[in-house]
């Protein structure tokens, strides 16, 4: 992609809505500069290109090598363009938009918010243990991700709990990006993962992003 070019809708736009979920609080908050954050965005995207180029299995075309090179060699995506995606993103915050049927759940969840989120009574024992070991581990656990527990709760990870919170956290994790974005969320990646099937090293390595800003 050439200097300028549109991030919407693409692989980089979804690195920089993961960041602002990781970040919110702390921009709320203005405990990180906005240029602060460019340079996160910055870090990830050139370490997702870094990846491409050191691809051996399927390395890049000479073509793509020089993009390649030119992206790192750019401040791309540039801040105004990723200020411009905060400001989209933090509206829709503020707004608590509808997604489909769904409302946006990232507050704290309780055995209180029950009433409103309901439960069902066999996947209640695994929620409780994935809110005990966020708890513990000091984490976030949203109504989202006990929504995601219970879901998956019956699944192959039903007696790992710490497997089954990973897991939860990523599709939870996923599912508010696609809000953010206002792409319909696409769970396949997921999904192979999920059952162990074998992943693509790029859709690996994004991934892995993902699972590790949960746990910081």
């Amino acid at each position: 992609m050439a200097k300028g070019a549109d991030v919407k809708g693409t692989w980089v736009e979804d690195i920089i809505a993961q960041l602002y979920v990781e970040f919110r609080p702390a921009l709320e908050k203005k405990k990180i500069r906005h240029k602060d954050f460019h340079l996160k965005v910055l870090d990830r995207v050139r370490a997702v290109i870094r990846a491409k180029l050191e691809d051996k299995d399927h390395p890049p075309t000479d073509s793509e090598r020089k993009k390649f090179n030119e992206q790192l060699n750019l401040k791309w995506p540039g801040l105004s363009e990723v200020e411009h995606l905060m400001t989209e993103y933090r509206r829709k915050y503020q707004k608590n938009i509808q997604i489909g049927t769904e409302m946006v759940i990232d507050d704290p969840w309780s055995m209180a918010t029950l009433d409103t989120y309901p439960i069902p009574p066999e996947a209640l024992p695994a929620v409780l243990e994935a809110w005990k070991l966020s708890v513990e581990k000091n984490l976030n656990f949203t109504i989202r991700d006990a929504k995601w527990v219970s879901r998956l709760s019956a699944t192959v990870f039903r007696n790992h709990i710490e497997l089954l919170s990973e897991m939860a956290g990523l599709y939870a994790l996923n599912e508010l990006i696609a809000s953010l974005t206002g792409y319909p969320f696409n769970s396949r990646v997921i999904d192979r993962q999920l059952m162990g099937l074998p992943l693509h090293w790029y859709d690996k390595l994004l991934l892995d992003m993902k699972a590790t800003s949960k746990l910081e």
